[in-house]
């Protein structure tokens, strides 16, 4: 028995979403590497066959489809090895040029008239599984006038079959600890609502004849990974400073840390230009400190209050600086290129060059990336939506065909969990050039500026939630 590769396939069951994300990287590449790449596959095929979950099956063929875009072949046995088929495995599968006659288990039918919503359904939603695909299915239902709460939670009852000893997982704060739990939805229960959610959108589509293509479009929801961000590996950066608890002491230490990123990443590229850094400073069980950085466009020379500027900012984020999603199913998304004046901040005459986008897929796996730390690039007056795909473990960005930017990130801190309602204990950063492209009517910009904000959580003990201290702010002029 080779002992290393069985403390992967354990770690791929942790509830940690952030764990299985990498052991499933660690496996495709394993896949392809001569000497393991045999048993590997036949470990793999063996634990495809016992997935009892859709959401299983799915985490388990991913690692295939990696692999697959690493070079691997897929055998047709692949299909054959699939025991929980649903839409989003047709999808993978047939990128690999494979197929599957498998048939659901169990067999598709629609709730009874009688039975009812259970109220332990409605209570784990938002607290105990991410609450977006109760919110999605409710959407539909009273859209379209199908009863898919009611089947949803139906699924969700049945699943139970799956696990009857065992329903739900044991002691997520084991995993958690020590610096909090929010990393942990990733669990059994977890992966019970989202096979719920996938069966009930595959009652919609073979017993409600729901368009496929609308069935597909929402059941994306369910993705562990977005394939465009499904090959992102984690790498700390030369350049960038020590992440050290002085570091944010005051604002001439952030300074400090700012210039001194700047600073080493022009001497290795003078064309390199940092457009925005988001990083733990210092993560312990009693204080986790975040900074983030963005680079903004300005004209003129008016006042900046910057606490001010970033109240302005944050309340556009996620929706107001354009959009980062597919364009239907591939490794590349696009980034929509909007008019200045839409991203402008009026009252200083400034636009920020990066900004948390607005998507409708979210890798479940992928969580610590959000909601704060994907800053991908605001480019304004292009003819045509910039392109992101992965290369070499980061995230590159092309206009044009031209590659403008690049995003990377990397572990700041070891806990698997991390406080409730932040992103994740990892840093990112994104990389454009000197000559940023922006649209012919455009004037060039006067000058720029770094806005930075810097977050610190804090408890007494090495327990219990944390509590958010001020936020300081501040400006750097470039």
């Amino acid at each position: 028995m080779n002992l290393e590769l069985e403390l992967l396939f354990v770690r791929l069951r942790w509830p940690v979403a952030a764990t299985r994300w990498w052991v499933m990287q660690e496996l495709a590449t394993l896949l392809v590497t001569p000497g393991v790449a045999d048993e590997v596959q036949t470990r793999l095929f063996k634990e495809l066959r016992g997935c009892r979950l859709e959401a299983e099956a799915l985490e388990v063929l991913s690692i295939f489809w990696m692999a697959f875009h690493k070079g691997w072949a897929a055998p047709q046995e692949l299909g054959d090895a699939l025991s929980r088929p649903s839409m989003l495995a047709d999808r993978l599968l047939g990128d690999m040029k494979v197929s599957s006659q498998s048939v659901a288990t169990p067999p598709l039918h629609v709730a009874p008239t009688d039975f009812e919503v259970p109220e332990e359904f409605e209570r784990r939603q938002g607290t105990d599984v991410p609450r977006i695909h109760y919110s999605t299915v409710k959407w539909m239902e009273k859209r379209f006038g199908f009863p898919l709460v009611r089947q949803m939670a139906y699924e969700w009852a049945r699943s139970k079959e799956a696990y009857p000893d065992a329903p739900f997982q044991g002691d997520l704060a084991h995993f958690a600890r020590p610096t909090g739990g929010a990393g942990c939805f990733a669990d059994r229960t977890s992966l019970r609502m989202l096979t719920a959610f996938i069966r009930t959108l595959e009652v919609a589509k073979a017993l409600w004849q729901a368009p496929a293509q609308l069935a597909f479009g929402v059941v994306l929801r369910a993705l562990p990974l977005v394939p465009t961000l499904a090959f992102l590996r984690p790498e700390r950066p030369t350049w960038l400073p020590a992440l050290v608890p002085e570091a944010g002491a005051d604002a001439d230490s952030i300074s400090g840390f700012i210039g001194g990123a700047d600073a080493a990443l022009r001497a290795m590229d003078l064309q390199a230009a940092l457009i925005a850094l988001a990083t733990p400073l210092h993560v312990s069980d009693h204080e986790v400190t975040v900074l983030t950085v963005v680079r903004w466009r300005r004209w003129g020379s008016k006042d900046v209050e910057p606490s001010e500027l970033w109240e302005r900012y944050a309340s556009r984020q996620h929706r107001a600086y354009g959009d980062f999603d597919s364009d239907g199913w591939g490794l590349q998304s696009l980034i929509s290129s909007l008019p200045l004046e839409e991203v402008i901040d009026e009252e200083v005459d400034a636009a920020p060059m990066a900004a948390l986008l607005g998507t409708e897929v979210i890798g479940y796996l992928q969580r610590e990336l959000y909601p704060e730390r994907l800053y991908l690039p605001v480019v304004t007056g292009q003819a045509d939506d910039l392109v992101a795909e992965p290369s070499g473990g980061k995230l590159a960005i092309k206009a044009a065909d031209v590659e403008v930017a690049s995003q990377q990130y990397w572990n700041a801190g070891w806990s698997p969990g991390h406080p409730s309602g932040s992103s994740g204990l990892v840093g990112t950063a994104l990389i454009g050039r000197a000559d940023w492209p922006r649209g012919e009517d455009e004037a060039a910009p006067d000058g720029h500026f770094y806005l930075w904000r810097l977050s610190r959580l804090k408890r007494e003990h090495g327990y219990g939630d944390y509590e958010e201290e001020a936020p300081l702010f501040g400006i750097i002029g470039l």
